[in-house]
Parts: C-alpha cells; structure tokens; sequence
C-alpha cells in the first residue's frame, strides 16, 4: 500500500511503460480496448514489478513511501 502522492506508483509505470506498450504490443495499456478486462496481469506490468522488488533493496530507508515533498524539501530548503 502507498500513500497518497507518493513516487512509488510513478516508478512502478515508469519501468512498465517500455514493457507494456512497444511495437510487440497491440492494445491498451491499462485495459484491453475491446473487452475492458485489466491488464495489470500481462508480462509487461509482471515484469516491471518484479524489477521494481529487485531495485527495492537499494532505496533508502522510508523510500518506498516517500512523497515527492518530502524528497524536494530539504533539497528547495538548501540542506543536505
């Protein structure tokens, strides 16, 4: 579960999009255009997920979580 305004649902499609929507790939993204079934179970999203649990043991603690606020504050407030 994220919070709201996080990053972490703006990484997870990040790293889908290349997967899920290229020249191999007919359709919708999000949903098949005919149908309207979801399509969050196609090798594409599958993919990037199990990227995006590969790349977590790398993120800083609270990463996962954080929002896009709290990453500019200190950085807009001139800390490091």
């Amino acid at each position: 579960m994220t919070k709201r305004d996080d990053l972490t649902f703006s990484a997870f499609i990040s790293r889908a999009a290349p997967y899920v929507k290229n020249a191999d790939v007919e359709g919708g993204v999000f949903f098949d255009v005919e149908t309207m079934q979801p399509l969050i179970n196609t090798p594409g999203f599958v993919r990037a997920l199990e990227d995006m649990v590969k790349a977590k043991s790398t993120w800083a603690p609270g990463g996962a979580t954080s929002a896009w606020e709290t990453r500019s504050s200190p950085s807009a407030a001139g800390r490091r």
